[in-house]
């Protein structure tokens, strides 16, 4: 069956209000959601720095909203392998990851010695917070080959890609894409109406599509309206 399926980025405490506020709209829906959440150090000292969000955080999966892991500390890593000369596909990704990700592909160039660092770290902060994340979502959806086998190396069900889940259970490549809203472009709403007819033409076809909130939609009322719409 066909399904919209949602997911709330960039979830951390410095972004408390925003990630409450998406959460409240879904809940008025009855719209049950994938919180990614950021535990390490990106504009705040962490995870752990707000017991207050800890706890909004629980209440939230109480509800039924899922709580996974997005990263360790969401930023882009300029040279992951130590300095060196870099070679022109190196360049190339590099440059498509910025574009991509605007700076927050911090799995994108990983080789697999650092991804497991950073995902052992997520996931101990995760813990320690009393939460056990079975799936990982890579910040702007980039993970590098290496990545992804630390991913499966560390139990995690399942990853995704902007254009489809992979489901490392059942050993499957699932072909959902993920509309997400551009906020800060001159096409933001635009685009916003352009995903509202891609999903309901999908919909329509019987096929699923996951939609992408993040904090900084929220400065916008047509993108808030758009995705009301699609609810």
């Amino acid at each position: 069956m066909a399904a919209v399926v949602v997911s709330v980025h960039d979830v951390a405490p410095a972004t408390f209000d925003e990630s409450r506020e998406w959460v409240q709209l879904l809940d008025h829906y009855g719209i049950c959601a994938t919180l990614l959440v950021v535990p390490g150090p990106w504009e705040s000292d962490g995870l752990q720095s707000s017991p207050a969000f800890i706890d909004w955080l629980h209440k939230a999966a109480s509800k039924g909203h899922e709580v996974s892991l997005h990263g360790w500390e969401h930023r882009g890593v300029a040279d992951p392998n130590g300095p060196g000369v870099a070679s022109p596909w190196a360049v190339t990704r590099r440059s498509y990851g910025r574009m991509i990700a605007r700076g927050c592909g911090e799995f994108h160039n990983l080789g697999r010695v650092e991804a497991k660092r950073r995902l052992r770290a997520g996931l101990h902060e995760m813990r320690t917070a009393g939460f056990e994340p079975v799936g990982f979502t890579p910040p702007g959806w980039l993970a590098s080959h290496d990545a992804i086998g630390a991913m499966r190396q560390l139990g995690f069900a399942y990853t995704t890609t902007q254009w489809a889940v992979l489901d490392f259970i059942g050993n499957r490549r699932l072909p959902i894409p993920a509309l997400s809203q551009r906020p800060g472009s001159p096409l933001t709403a635009a685009a916003g109406l352009a995903n509202e007819q891609i999903i309901r033409r999908r919909l329509r076809g019987g096929r699923s599509v996951r939609v992408a909130l993040h904090p900084r939609d929220l400065d916008h009322r047509a993108l808030i309206d758009s995705t009301e719409r699609t609810f």
